[in-house]
């Protein structure tokens, strides 16, 4: 409205300037209070299009202003959901590196993280690292995929927690990780292809376009080398579910699943891990600054009201068990090819400060996506569920904690099938951390039982009454004169 009141009566130049300036003066006052942020960010777009908009001849002119305008009012701007710029603690790799396999195996279940060849990584923004690096808004759109928790590997570890970067200190020949910023198809992203906004229906799409990418590479020796794949999808489905059902239920999402990863089967030698979605109405918590007001844009169905909470807590649930249908196929558990579901997420709560609030610094200006901590956190957490056995995986990420280490005895990543020499038993996730109850016996099975108790029962009845019959039978035998050598029980 102010643009085109511009257009047909334009203010005189004073005027204009007089009301950019006081914008500009009414924009820093209100940055020093946390509760007008949402208030100060109305005004900077109005700062933005009214004073740079003004005068503007045609779109392009319109784009000349606002680059000078944005250049010129860059500090006011970078003010805005600014974080503080986190600091670089150098970590020592907390693990002994074993002995490698003399050959690279032929199962996926003594599969050891130094076999692991290719990692890749499939999703949405998370995944992608959108905003991880952000300091302010204007930074927010970028995609920072080489410090991604599953598919970046910039640096190394000892400067950038990713999980491809604690493969990479017992592989130093690993591929396919993200090495920088920009999108799905750039030449950083490698095999990180996550895309921004995805929602479970895109995934195939993603792993069709993986498999083609991984054949035409020449880095990758497509039958001998093992690959390992990260599969985390839901989010954005969670955001809309409470609009349309149909399109984002539970059966929705698990086909969509099945469908990637018979897809992702006509690679050879592949180790899957299937990431648990994670309730993201917690995110709901998060309201300082402009958190609310960005959620009320990214997520809807997070921030609108305690119904369509509801609907998104319990929609996440179903999404957890599909993920669980999934991984016990047997399709899904090969010699080659195994989906193990990685729960860490499904009792993760924001941190909080010492002081009892929300920690906004693992969370990007939005305060929806991941910030550099977040994705360390995370990356520790799948790389810890990599090495825990079936119904002992850790249910939280891995805040404060340092990746666990193969040992001699459990060199292998685990399987449902090895198991990390646990139990056999395994045992269904539940986000409450309770074991699901034993499975109790079938109709077949307590026949058969009782059966074999019959048996056990009545065959030393039988016998000992037959011995006895026998003994008797001898004791009342009377031989004639001249007969043979008395009858004897011995001599039968």
């Amino acid at each position: 409205k102010l643009l085109e009141a511009q257009a047909s009566r334009p203010l005189s130049p004073q005027i204009h300037t007089w009301l950019c300036c006081a914008l500009r003066h009414l924009i820093s006052m209100f940055l020093k209070n946390q509760g007008l942020m949402p208030l100060a960010l109305t005004l900077a777009t109005l700062l933005v299009f009214f004073c740079a908009g003004a005068r503007a001849e045609g779109a392009d002119g319109l784009y000349q202003n606002l680059s000078s305008f944005i250049d010129t009012n860059r500090q006011l701007l970078l003010q805005l959901g600014s974080t503080p710029e986190p600091a670089v603690v150098p970590l020592a790799f907390p693990c002994e590196l074993i002995e490698n396999s003399a050959e690279p195996p032929v199962s996926v279940h003594k599969l050891r993280p130094s076999d692991i060849n290719v990692v890749a990584s499939l999703g949405d923004s998370i995944t992608a690292a959108f905003g991880a690096e952000a300091r302010n808004v204007l930074q927010l759109f970028n995609e920072y995929r080489g410090v991604s928790w599953s598919g970046g590997g910039v640096d190394s570890y000892q400067s950038v927690v990713t999980m491809p970067n604690i493969l990479k200190s017992f592989n130093s020949k690993l591929f396919g990780y993200a090495i920088g910023t920009g999108g799905p198809k750039s030449e950083n992203a490698v095999f990180n292809i996550a895309v921004t906004g995805a929602v479970a229906q895109d995934v195939p799409l993603q792993a069709e376009r993986l498999v083609t990418m991984i054949k035409a590479s020449t880095a990758v020796d497509w039958f001998k080398d093992w690959k390992l794949v990260t599969l985390w999808i839901g989010g954005n489905d969670l955001c809309a579910v409470c609009n349309d059902n149909a399109t984002y239920s539970a059966e929705k999402y698990q086909t969509h699943i099945q469908t990637s990863l018979d897809i992702l089967q006509q690679i050879p030698r592949v180790f899957v891990n299937l990431v648990s979605i994670m309730d993201i109405t917690r995110l709901h918590e998060l309201q300082m600054g402009l958190c609310d007001s960005f959620h009320k844009t990214v997520c809807p169905c997070v921030q609108n009201s305690d119904s369509t909470r509801a609907i998104v807590r319990n929609t996440a649930q179903l999404y957890q068990k599909a993920a669980e249908n999934i991984a016990a196929m047997s399709r899904y558990q090969t010699d080659t090819f195994a989906v193990v579901v990685q729960p860490f997420f499904l009792n993760t709560q924001i941190p909080r400060l010492p002081d009892g609030n929300l920690d906004r610094s693992f969370f990007a200006p939005d305060c929806f996506h991941f910030a550099g901590k977040a994705h360390a956190a995370a990356a520790v957490g799948l790389w810890n569920n990599m090495l825990q056995a079936q119904g002992s995986k850790s249910l939280v990420w891995g805040l404060n904690e340092l990746p666990k280490c193969p040992t001699k005895q459990q060199p292998y990543l685990c399987t449902a099938t090895n198991n990390c020499g646990a139990s056999s038993a395994v045992r269904s996730l539940k986000p409450t951390g309770h074991e699901a109850p034993a499975p109790s016996m079938t109709v077949e099975q307590r026949t058969m039982v009782g059966l074999a108790l019959v048996l056990l029962v009545a065959v030393p009845i039988a016998i000992f009454a037959y011995l006895r019959y026998r003994s008797r039978a001898a004791a009342e035998y009377t031989p004639l004169p001249g007969s043979a050598t008395p009858f004897s029980i011995t001599s039968v």
